[in-house]
């Protein structure tokens, strides 16, 4: 009798994550379009977080012991060039997919732009990614703000674009440089 019913508990998980995982569906690719040609989108950091609250998606915190928090993964993926436009695939492991994990605030695009006029002037700086807009595409301007700061030159708008469900989500930067 104990075989049975460690099957037939396996065999409701099971059922549950497969049917929970396809409800949680993740965009494909995050693709972002640069106005520029000398700009450029160098990775992407994001970070997911657990929504659901079954064993192993959630962690105690012992260094402060404040208690238990949705378990949290941190990621960095670096952009392929595709014709034209910069992408990379969002995709989540099987304890992600298992704790219905969702892309956090905490999303960065690392962006590098490179000045046409003097190649050895590259300045940096990063878009703010908020993962629950409510359309697949938006569009966001970038600048040059301060060419002195290596680390933090451009400074760009926020973007919000849907990364739920199936299918790619898109940013198109425009960027003004000197």
């Amino acid at each position: 009798m104990r075989h049975h019913s460690s099957v037939i508990t396996a065999a409701i998980i099971a059922s549950a994550f497969n049917a929970a995982d396809a409800s949680s569906a993740l965009a494909d690719r995050l693709i972002v379009e640069p106005s520029s040609p000398d700009l450029t989108p160098e990775s992407f950091d994001y970070r997911f977080d657990a929504t659901r609250r079954w064993l192993g998606c959630y962690s105690y915190d012992v260094l402060q012991g404040s208690g238990w928090y949705p378990a949290v993964w941190h990621h960095t993926a670096a952009f392929t060039p595709a014709d034209g436009d910069f992408e990379v695939e969002l995709r989540r492991s099987w304890s992600e997919r298992y704790c219905a994990a969702e892309l956090g605030i905490n999303n960065y695009v690392q962006v590098v732009w490179t000045n046409p006029a003097d190649p050895t002037q590259v300045h940096r700086g990063v878009l703010q990614v908020e993962a629950n807009g409510t359309d697949k595409v938006d569009e966001v301007s970038c600048s040059l703000v301060d060419s002195s700061n290596p680390w933090n030159a451009i400074e760009c708008e926020r973007a919000s674009v849907n990364v739920s469900g199936s299918g790619d989500a898109y940013i198109i930067i425009h960027f003004s440089g000197v």
